[in-house]
Order: structure tokens, then sequence, then C-alpha cells
């Protein structure tokens, strides 16, 4: 006998919009609620700190202090994408002169960093303490990690070193208040805050040469910067999620009146995220790990694909099949979002 199909297996317009309309809501407050949080981690440069044990690459016993200081005051480049930061400001030394050389302290670099600019020593002495400063301009590039990204914020790490010398000769000190970030305007991101760590880097010289390195003292300067832009994240989002409703509307029709509309509707979507692949490649930063944005990608895709084959067998689907359909899809997509934004990220 020929099994009878019913006259129609569309889901209520009614139903749709309301489930769709929830699902909506749990999407944004769970991507509202990511955005509100500082989410990096990049990876900081190594750097040892100074202790009676580690102080025996000399002679001299007592190593001398000097206290250093920066003050940011603008950056002229500030490119996330492509690791390219540039600042202007003012660096400063605070030293004994009668045990340190201030040709010494001239020799002072930034590790993955190049002093375009560097102005006179302007001196100043008081109490047996000779202060020198320098208005400089320095191009860096730091460790950054772009796994989090549209919800990406980072930390800046910014060494300095002088190996001219080595910590039994001389050591750095600095404390938060030396440290100052005068207000520097950089378009998207806002300064949260930052950190300062003296100590003493190493560059071996040969695989199991033990004591063959070169080392010298360093100061590592840590800026967080929070990114405030949601343009990134409106152009990666809304388009997935307009693809996503059309997909999920399409169930409301009838797949045995217009099957052959909806497969061809649900063909052209597929073909859209593929092409919308490209412009997806053009926003996020060029590494060879997937992202957040990858896997919103992939998730919407894949669902894309799913609705298509429903479409294809739409004939032989109740309306209570297929409204069972809808819902499990809405909860996949906002349980494994949740599990993308609460579970893989670590803030």
């Amino acid at each position: 006998m020929k099994k009878v199909l019913p006259s129609s297996n569309g889901i209520s317009l009614h139903f749709q919009v309301a489930s769709l309309f929830l699902t909506l809501v749990m999407i944004i407050s769970l991507v509202l609620l990511q955005v509100k949080k500082f989410c990096a981690a990049d990876t900081p440069p190594h750097i040892s700190s100074v202790t009676p044990k580690s102080l025996q690459h000399g002679a001299v016993a007592t190593p001398t202090k000097v206290t250093v200081g920066l003050t940011i005051t603008d950056f002229p480049s500030f490119d996330v994408a492509r690791n390219d930061f540039e600042f202007s400001g003012i660096i400063w030394f605070s030293f004994d002169p009668a045990l340190v050389n201030l040709k010494t302290i001239e020799k002072f670099s930034f590790v993955k960093g190049e002093i375009k600019y560097i102005s006179e020593p302007s001196t100043q002495l008081e109490d047996d303490r000779l202060t020198v400063r320098y208005r400089i301009r320095v191009s860096f590039k730091t460790n950054l990690y772009y796994g989090y990204f549209p919800f990406e914020d980072h930390t800046l790490y910014l060494m300095l070193s002088n190996a001219s010398v080595n910590p039994d000769e001389v050591i750095f000190e600095s404390t938060y208040a030396n440290v100052i970030m005068d207000n520097p305007y950089v378009n998207g991101w806002d300064y949260k805050d930052h950190q300062v760590t003296t100590g003493f880097s190493t560059v071996p010289l040969g695989i199991g040469q033990k004591g063959k390195e070169v080392v010298y003292p360093s100061v590592l300067f840590t800026f967080e910067f929070y990114h405030h832009s949601i343009r990134y994240l409106m152009s990666i989002l809304l388009p997935l999620l307009i693809i996503f409703l059309i997909d999920l509307f399409s169930l409301c029709f009838d797949q045995r009146k217009e099957r052959d509309i909806l497969v061809t509707m649900t063909t052209a979507n597929i073909a859209a995220l593929v092409a919308y692949r490209f412009v997806l490649e053009s926003l996020t930063p060029k590494v060879g790990y997937p992202t957040i944005a990858d896997y919103f990608f992939f998730l919407f895709l894949s669902n894309t694909f799913m609705i298509f084959m429903i479409n294809c067998v739409g004939p032989y689907l109740t309306r209570r099949q297929k409204k069972i359909i809808s819902i499990v899809v809405q909860v996949f997509v906002v349980l494994t979002i949740a599990l993308l934004l609460r579970t893989w990220l670590p803030c």
C-alpha cells in the first residue's frame, strides 16, 4: 500500500519565531558576557630573578643597582594583526656615577625591538645619584597569541637589556610607580594595567655546555590592553547568524511542495558560507592554529549542511519530527558556543 503523506509538514511560523528569538537572546548574551572580560594568553619572555645563588658569573660581590623607569606618551603604530608596535616616550636611569659609567648605561637595547630615535641624554645629579633621561621612539614585536580572535585582548611584553654588563656587575631595579602610561590614544584598544619585572636574561652558546652562556641584566615591562571594539566581532558573527536564521526558517515551509526551492536555497547558503570563508581569512590573523572565529564558522557551516540534508528528506518527515530537529539544532548551537566561550577560553 502506498504511504500517505500529510498534507503539510511545515513548522508553525509563530513557534519558529519564538524559538529562534530565544536562541538569539542566549547567543548574544553569551557573546556580550565574554566581551566584557579581559582574556589574553600571550607568552611572556623568560626572565630570571636575581638571587645570591645566581650571582656567580663574575668577581664583584655586590652588584651596583640601577633604577629604571619608562613613560610612554604615544603609540604612532599599534597594529595587533601584524604584530607591529611603535611607541614614543622617555626612558630614564638612576645610579651612582662613581660605580657605573654613563657610557655603559647608554648601551641599553630592547629585545625584539629597534630604537628608531634617541635624544641626547638629559642628566640631573641629586644626593650622589645621577638621573639620566632619553627621549626615544622604539618599534618592537612581542609574543602574541591569536587563538581567541575575535574575543582577544592582549598583553604586550617589552624587554630592556644591557648586554655590555653582567648581573654580577650591574642589576636593574624598578617598581610599578616607575612605569607610566601617559594616556596614549590607541584606536580600538584601552590600556588596562601594567607590571614590571627585573632580573637577568640568559643566551646559551651551545647545547650541553653548562656555564657557557651570555648573561645580562634585564627589565620586563608588561602592558595589558583591552579590545573594546566590536567591529570585527559583528563582521564575523552577523553574516553567520543571518544564514543560520534563513536555514531554520526554511523548516516552516512544506517540503512536499517546495522541496526543490528549499534545497536550492540551502545549497546557495552553503556556497555563500564557502565564499564568506575567503572574507573571514582576510579578517583573521595569519596563524597556523585555529581561532574562535574558525570554530564559529565550522559550527554554522555544519548546521547549514544538516538543514540541507533535512530539506532533501523533508517530505518524509512529520511536523513534529521537524520541530524536534529544529529544537535540537538550536540547542546544539547554543551549547557549542557556550562550551567555546566558557570552557575553551580560560577567562
